[in-house]
């Protein structure tokens, strides 16, 4: 299996730039880091429902809506969180 593995390595590294230039054609989507914002947002909205849902701390501005619908809240964290990546200037 290791020998498989390496054998694989070696062709890529003996295959060079020019056999890969297929990447440049099939990789159009470009991804950029989130905003500070953006990632704050969304890391506060997920760390309330890790909070809430396996150590059963009570939220009091945010709490009740958090309590009731954790998967909802936490797909908005990472919904947030992937517009973030794939919008540049969000």
């Amino acid at each position: 299996m290791a020998n498989t593995f390496c054998q694989i390595q070696n062709r890529f590294a003996e295959m060079g730039q020019e056999d890969l230039s297929f990447n440049e054609e099939v990789s159009t989507m470009r991804l950029w880091a989130p905003s500070v914002p953006i990632f704050i947002i969304s890391a506060i909205m997920a760390g309330l429902v890790i909070a809430v849902k396996y150590f059963g701390i009570n939220v009091p501005i945010a709490g009740g809506i958090v309590k009731q619908s954790l998967f909802d809240v936490l797909l908005l964290a990472y919904i947030i969180l992937f517009f973030g990546t794939v919008i540049r200037k969000l």
